[in-house]
């Protein structure tokens, strides 16, 4: 080893023996960073050699750390983090980056987006068996983790005994049923990014590891605080629904932020900034970089957004309307409901605590035993009663899903946007005249096609009409929420039965019969496994028959039918398959949940199916028994096979998840509101300067 002639008397022993195995001399240490901390090892240094050499040296606390990395480190893109050159004991040598300049962030939308692509990359890295890649975390080992450190602030007097309570208060409400688990970087922020002839590189890796995803997400919001997020979240949502995160975020707010305080009291950091926030939040106030997160109140102005329905009892349109009033970003729209007659969902939205307003109180499915001149009268009165609701609540943008009374609501109003949602064919023509509707919005690219096809005939052009493919909950539809074998006893399944699952309205156009004639041509076992038949939902007047045909195929111990389940997601992870056997559709909200929780989809050839199940599903010709039956055997007798549409339908639900579908509308309504609102709503938008969503 050449002689070393810098002083390297303040160098920890450990990077001295990893200096003496270069082939190079040393000839300049200088310091880089030290925590203010007698009782930590951890520094870094740039190391200077003969030669040109120029490295990176540091010392960590503990060896397991070092390990930690010299396993993970290779797994991380040698074109955005420097190389590692040699790690042992608690010292690591890695590429020192040459003329590299601080990341500017004043209005860097394009780093932001780069940076978000980056750590969604990192967090959907695939890691391998030797590196713990089985690794499972608990919620309540999260949970526990902040009580430990908000006991601890609050017996160093930093955080006084009543925001302890409201903060562990907020964090239980809050907290995530399950948490999704990776490669996380822990410390991915501006101040650790670099700007190079290579493009932006990430300098700083040393306590990358296996944990949370949301956790990681969370410490970047904490630790770069004037990151554009907005770009950010395109760009990591590119590779990861970030759902899961905005659902909890409240949750991840709190623990980041206390466990943060913690630590710096403990190194010796002042916390003072961060005991402010934790103070803030623990009266409902969410601090920077969460400031228009929502946690217990709102701002005093909000866009009020209107959806107006005919019925919401279950279905795919109701479930979607729930799914977008739930979704929609509460800090700057305020969402209230209103429909002809209600139904389950419409007790699902109140639990929301979002208003909604119904004209009649019958039974929603009452039609269906015949049209009555009393329905006749209460559907005149809906149409009076929702100019009045939406005049009175001083709505400022209406929703119609093929509602055509919302046209006169709008007009008689102060209305400035007014949207048309298809999510079928034959919702076309429910409003021929589409003149009053600023966007139309279909579901799918077939009901696209047909609306384009027909504008002329709408009263309608181009520029207004537009796609959104409906959303689904990616954390509520996740099999790893679930037990299966669990849930498959509760249904009365045993282990080893091979399940096909059907969950929808019981309803003519659904034509569940076809199921029970394709079970009836099956052998009572496939590959020994006994081939069994759930399917549940509420009765749309197909019920009856559905039982006496059970009867007279004599199909009772092998098929269990029940009404509309309580959990959709729980019931369908005791599934094995998943069936669609319409004889019409749009694009059903259920075939994106099943693919959602993995399950391979058999699926008649009708509407806009196709567009969505390729490969990851059979699509049957419709009203076909025998094709069906010989679909549902072929996999059957191939797990292999299942386990392959499994995997593809989950990664194909990620680009269906609820958090892209309402950022859509949530563009849409913005960009509307731009080009036509009154200053009132102008001035709403103003007060929320990070909303530029319709710029994305």
């Amino acid at each position: 080893m050449p002689e070393c002639t810098a002083d390297t008397g303040a160098i920890h022993k450990d990077l001295l023996a990893l200096i003496s195995e270069m082939d190079a001399e040393l000839l300049a240490v200088e310091p880089v960073t030290r925590l203010p901390s007698l009782e930590s090892l951890r520094a870094s240094y740039r190391l200077t050699f003969t030669g040109g050499l120029t490295l990176k040296g540091r010392v960590l606390d503990t060896s397991e750390r070092v390990n930690r990395i010299s396993q993970l480190h290779p797994l991380l893109d040698d074109a955005v983090f420097p190389a590692l050159r040699a790690a042992r004991g608690h010292a690591v040598l890695e590429e020192w980056v040459p003329d590299a300049a601080p990341v500017n962030e004043e209005g860097a939308r394009e780093l932001c987006y780069r940076a978000g692509e980056i750590l969604g990359s990192i967090h959907t890295t695939t890691v391998p068996e030797r590196c713990g890649a089985e690794i499972r975390l608990a919620p309540d080992d999260s949970v526990q983790r902040l009580r430990d450190a908000l006991r601890f602030l609050r017996d160093t007097n930093l955080l006084s005994v009543s925001a302890v309570r409201d903060l562990e208060t907020h964090a239980q409400l809050n907290a995530p049923q399950t948490l999704d688990a990776g490669l996380v970087h822990l410390d991915f922020c501006a101040e650790n990014m670099v700007e190079s002839s290579a493009g932006l590189l990430v300098v700083d890796n040393e306590l990358v590891d296996l944990g949370a995803l949301d956790m990681d997400l969370a410490r970047t919001w904490y630790r770069w605080p004037n990151l554009d997020r907005q770009a950010f979240m395109r760009g990591y949502e590119l590779s990861r629904d970030l759902t899961p995160f905005l659902h909890h975020q409240t949750f991840w707010a709190v623990f980041v932020l206390v466990r943060a305080a913690a630590y710096r009291h403990r190194v010796g950091y002042d916390p003072g900034k961060m005991i402010e926030s934790l103070q803030a939040l623990s009266r409902g106030k969410p601090p920077q970089p969460w400031r228009h997160f929502h946690t217990r109140g709102f701002p005093s102005s909000r866009l009020k957004v209107g959806f107006c329905c005919d019925y919401l009892a279950t279905g795919g349109q109701e479930q979607m309307c729930f799914n977008m009033v739930q979704a929609l970003d509460k800090t700057l729209f305020e969402p209230r409901v209103y429909a002809f007659r209600g139904g389950a969902v419409a007790t699902k939205i109140e639990a929301l605590g979002v208003p909604v307003k119904l004209a009649s109180m019958a039974d929603p499915l009452s039609w269906q035993r015949g049209w009555t001149e009393q329905d006749a009268r209460e559907k005149a009165d809906y149409q009076r009663l929702l100019k009045e609701w939406v005049v009175q609540d001083g709505v400022d943008v209406l929703i119609a899903f093929a509602c055509p009374e919302a046209v006169d609501a709008a007009n008689a109003s102060k209305v400035s946007a007014l949207i048309e949602k298809l999510d079928g064919p034959y919702m076309l023509d429910r409003i021929s005249d589409k003149s009053a509707f600023d966007v139309v919005v279909a579901e799918s690219r077939e009901i696209e096609d047909l609306v384009r096809s027909r504008a002329s005939d709408f009263s309608t052009s181009d520029d207004r009409i537009t796609r959104v493919y409906p959303g689904v909950d990616l954390e509520a539809f996740s099999p790893e929420r679930f037990c299966a074998s669990t849930e498959r006893a509760r249904l009365g399944f045993s282990a080893g039965d091979f399940v096909v699952g059907f969950v929808g309205r019981l309803s003519p156009e659904k034509n569940v019969g076809l199921l029970l004639d394709a079970l009836a041509s099956l052998p009572a076992e496939i590959a020994g496994r006994a081939i069994k038949l759930f399917i549940a939902g509420p009765d749309e007047g197909e019920k009856a028959a559905l039982e006496n045909k059970i009867a007279a195929l004599q199909l009772n111990d092998r098929v269990v039918l029940q009404g509309e389940p309580d959990e959709v997601a729980r019931v369908m992870s005791a599934f094995d398959v998943f069936t669609i056997v319409s004889l019409t559709e749009g694009l059903p909200t259920a075939l994106l949940e099943a693919m959602a929780m993995g399950l391979p989809i058999v699926a008649t050839n009708v509407g806009s199916i196709a567009e969505v199940l390729h490969g990851n599903g059979l699509l049957v010709r419709s009203n076909d028994a025998l094709a069906l039956a010989a679909s549902l055997q072929a996999l059957a007798a191939d797990p292999g096979q299942c386990e392959m549409y499994a995997l593809k339908g989950r990664r194909s639900a990620r680009a269906f998840s609820l958090r892209s579908n309402i950022v859509h509308y949530e563009r849409i309504i913005l960009s509307t509101i731009r080009r036509r609102g009154t200053l009132a709503q102008l001035a709403v938008l103003g007060a929320h300067k990070t909303m530029n969503l319709e710029d994305e």
